[in-house]
């Protein structure tokens, strides 16, 4: 089995590279949906937001409050990391009990934005970089979620930089429009199976 983990920046087209790669038929791990589906049943998840953020995090259905997670800790950088802390290892775990129930497809797919942040590079096998100029990602981020545009540019630079992520890259992505995605991730999907 080989272990491709998916990433780019916020706006860069992660989520639609993945759909493509979930329509081909190889499964995907999406990073954001599993912490998001921990911080709903992991007690010990639950229970270390409580202790760093309070228990005004959650609603009176026991739901996380995203919005106001976000204000906290993107305005914060030392709460970030706590965050990171907890979460990260958390999701590394659930990735490891995913993948033992994929272990007969020969190539699986996680896709993170934080994918050095989280040491999800650690264990795959290659990286493949999702890459779209920041104008158009913080098009893309304004109308899929209604920031505004100085919102978007904050969490970008709270990323790392797109160069860097493509030094780092076994394969590059090109959303930027002018050339389609489909043939890019079948032809990865090719070099992959040699």
């Amino acid at each position: 089995m080989k272990i491709l983990a998916l990433t780019g920046g916020i706006g860069s087209g992660k989520s639609t590279v993945a759909e493509i790669f979930r329509v081909l038929g190889i499964p995907v791990f999406d990073a954001d949906s599993a912490a998001k589906e921990l911080y709903e049943t992991s007690s010990a998840l639950h229970q270390g937001l409580v202790t760093l953020f309070g228990e005004g995090i959650f609603d009176e259905n026991n739901k996380l409050n995203t919005k106001q997670l976000a204000s906290i800790v993107f305005n914060n950088p030392v709460r970030l990391t706590k965050l990171n802390a907890l979460v990260h290892p958390a999701v590394i775990e659930y990735f490891g009990e995913w993948k033992q129930i994929h272990k007969n497809y020969p190539l699986i797919v996680h896709e993170t934005a934080l994918l050095y942040e989280a040491g999800l590079d650690k264990i795959s096998d290659y990286v493949a970089v999702v890459t779209a100029n920041d104008s158009l990602r913080i098009e893309r981020v304004c109308r899929n979620k209604g920031w505004n545009p100085e919102q978007v540019r904050e969490r970008i630079r709270r990323q790392l930089p797109e160069d860097i992520l493509k030094l780092k890259a076994d394969f590059i992505i090109n959303n930027e429009g002018h050339t389609a995605l489909l043939p890019q991730v079948t032809e990865l999907i090719k070099k992959l199976s040699e």
